[in-house]
């Protein structure tokens, strides 16, 4: 095609340079939103992230926020419910921590953060269970990417016993934990993990990748896992969400752009003047 340039040049004047640049940058782009939004690191057999639309509806969601003010979150409240006897069954004492953990996920819900709770409750010698901790996710207001609800109530669980080792502790979590939350309650050395809905993303237990199947740790392994719990009523609550986020986006549409596409006005315009140029010195005597 190079070598074929100055002839087309010459008989064309320059019409089908232009042609086949807008031909050729056409299916350069297309093959690179293809490769990008097919993107899978398991080979198909996990659901696909699709980066690109995930990236449009990141910009769809920040452009509806730009000028909501960050929340003002208040701090733990002190009349934590300390105490649930032994003598309880397993199922309804999952169900009533579960519930707590809601809460504090209708309370992100209401500050526009995404509805995620967690808890961490730990088991004393005479077989009661006593609640360390709740936390909701604030990755929005704290600008932090880390701010998931698991770890931050792992955080103030151990700043309240005064020890990182959570031992004889269970994490409840409204969602699965992705892979940074389940690698941090090993490091915490939490025993038993017990969430409701799967995350279909970033869900590292059993739904995206199996984290402790594959890479469990040897020494500090969670002995319980449990899903489910009111998962109907976290789903519930995610999926209303983030229909109220869409409705709000698009009352709100952001400005077109893609990516890249100042790198193709450039050349574009550069085309468009080189062509003017061309065509002045053909025209001239």
């Amino acid at each position: 095609m190079i070598l074929l340039l100055p002839s087309l040049i010459r008989r064309s004047g320059g019409m089908a340079v232009l042609a086949i640049f807008t031909v050729s940058i056409t299916i350069v782009h297309w093959i690179r939103f293809s490769i990008v939004a097919s993107f899978s690191p398991h080979d198909g057999q996990k659901p696909p992230m699709h980066v690109a639309s995930y990236q449009s509806q990141y910009k769809l969601r920040r452009h509806a926020f730009r000028n909501v003010p960050p929340p003002s979150f208040s701090s733990m409240p002190s009349s934590l419910p300390l105490n649930i006897s032994g003598s309880v069954s397993v199922g309804e004492r999952h169900t009533k921590f579960m519930q707590m953990a809601l809460q504090q996920a209708k309370l992100a819900g209401e500050q526009d953060e995404v509805p995620i709770g967690a808890i961490i409750v730990q088991r004393r010698p005479d077989g009661s269970f006593h609640v360390l901790s709740q936390a909701c996710n604030s990755m929005e207001s704290t600008h932090d990417a880390s701010a998931h609800a698991e770890l931050l109530a792992m955080r103030k669980a151990s700043q309240r016993i005064g020890n990182w080792r959570l031992l004889n502790s269970t994490l409840y979590s409204t969602l699965e934990p992705c892979p940074m939350c389940l690698a941090a309650a090993q490091a915490f050395r939490v025993e038993e993990i017990v969430y409701g809905a799967p995350d279909l993303r970033l869900g590292a237990v059993e739904t995206y990748m199996r984290m402790l199947d594959d890479y469990n740790h040897p020494l500090h392994q969670i002995n319980r896992v449990m899903s489910g719990v009111l998962k109907n009523e976290s789903a519930t609550m995610m999926k209303e969400f983030f229909k109220r986020r869409r409705t709000q986006a698009k009352r709100y549409p952001p400005p077109t752009m893609s990516v890249g596409s100042g790198f193709r006005s450039r050349w574009k315009n550069r085309m468009k003047n080189w062509l003017q140029k061309l065509l002045r010195r053909k025209r001239s005597p």
